[in-house]
């Protein structure tokens, strides 16, 4: 029988499926307007990271809508969270390229590498790790995704108080990635608890899913509207 914390957490993972095609539609059109255009604009980034996220979403819906029983020890469960860890670990490597085009937007062949680096070694960290145990994969997901969400959080911030990035609007940007920062620790805490789906979620962790959400919405909103000062430069 479906408990109502599964069916809450299938219907918030079919509502990021159709707000993440959106989103993605949104800022490529918005870049695609621009007088200008290079694959390194922030708005075509984001974009990508959403594409990204249309990938590896349907795959953890799938498995908790059909397979919520297949344990993380299973073969099925541990096959289904290394997809998720090694998307996610993508994502991550595309935040932080939307971090270093905002601190260094003139290395563009350095950021190219230093990404590339970094994506390669957190997939060898995270297959070495899946061979020792599958639980340190939760340690290295949080070790590696805890400080860039910090740093993100603290160049929009700096970037508004800046006057920088007059295009977007960094101020709700940082503030829609402090929401999703929030969401991931208590994320973090409803996961140890409630039933295991298909070893990704737990029927327990829907309230953080929400908050995710409207950190992500509010997100995608700094990304279409122009700062206050944009004006004035």
């Amino acid at each position: 029988m479906i408990s109502t914390g599964q069916l809450l957490v299938t219907f918030l993972l079919i509502g990021r499926l159709v707000l993440y095609p959106i989103g993605a539609i949104i800022l490529l059109r918005q870049w695609y307007k621009g007088k200008v255009r290079y694959y390194s604009d922030l708005p075509f980034i984001f974009a990508f990271v959403l594409i990204i996220m249309c990938i590896y979403t349907p795959i953890e819906l799938y498995f908790v809508a059909f397979y919520p029983i297949v344990s993380i020890e299973s073969p099925i469960g541990q096959i289904a969270y290394l997809i998720d860890l090694n998307l996610n670990t993508v994502v991550y490597g595309l935040n932080f390229t939307i971090l270093l085009v905002v601190w260094f937007p003139t290395h563009k062949k350095r950021i190219l590498l230093s990404i590339i680096m970094w994506i390669i070694f957190t997939e060898i960290a995270i297959l070495i790790a899946a061979f020792v145990n599958i639980a340190i994969m939760d340690i290295l997901l949080v070790v590696i995704g805890l400080p860039m969400y910090l740093i993100f959080v603290f160049t929009f911030f700096f970037c508004y108080h800046q006057h920088r990035l007059p295009n977007i609007h960094p101020l709700l940007i940082g503030s829609g990635m402090t929401i999703i920062l929030v969401a991931h620790l208590i994320h973090s805490v409803l996961g140890q608890l409630g039933i295991r789906l298909a070893g990704i979620y737990t029927d327990a962790v829907w309230p953080a899913m929400i908050i995710w959400l409207a950190g992500f919405l509010t997100m995608i909103i700094g990304f279409i509207k122009k700062a206050p000062y944009y004006e004035t430069i």
